[in-house]
């Protein structure tokens, strides 16, 4: 009986042992769990910062594209402008170098017809003597 008893001891110690290690095994694993879920908290908060500056920075992107567009459209059309007036200013100057022959024509044709100041004939660059 003694045996027995000795045996029965034995195996009681030994399943208070293996209790006791399963214990502070489940309190290490439940010490990592807790760190874990920490970590797992601060990365989701960091991830939802990072998703916010990103949003953020699509937003200024979107912003600097269309200030971008409008230059780019104010650009075109002040260019159109430009271009215009240059065209304009063009003929102008055509137009006016064109009178400009025109009335250099009509100088000389006088001159050669001997017509000076207001179409009296010119006696040769002499002027007429009223005696």
């Amino acid at each position: 009986r003694d045996a027995e008893l000795h045996d029965a001891l034995d195996r009681e110690r030994r399943a208070v042992a293996s209790a006791a290690a399963l214990r502070e095994e489940k309190s290490t694993i439940e010490g990592r769990v807790a760190s874990l879920t920490s970590e797992v908290s601060r990365l989701e908060t960091k991830l939802e910062r990072a998703t916010e500056h990103s949003e953020l920075m699509s937003e200024r992107e979107r912003n600097a594209e269309d200030r971008l567009d409008k230059a780019l459209s104010l650009h075109a059309r002040q260019l159109g402008a430009r271009q215009r007036r240059e065209g304009e200013l063009e003929r102008t100057v055509a137009e006016l170098g064109a009178a400009l022959v025109v009335a250099k024509g009509k100088v000389e044709g006088a001159m050669r017809a001997g017509y000076v100041d207001g179409g009296e004939r010119s006696n040769g660059g002499r002027r007429r003597s009223k005696d």
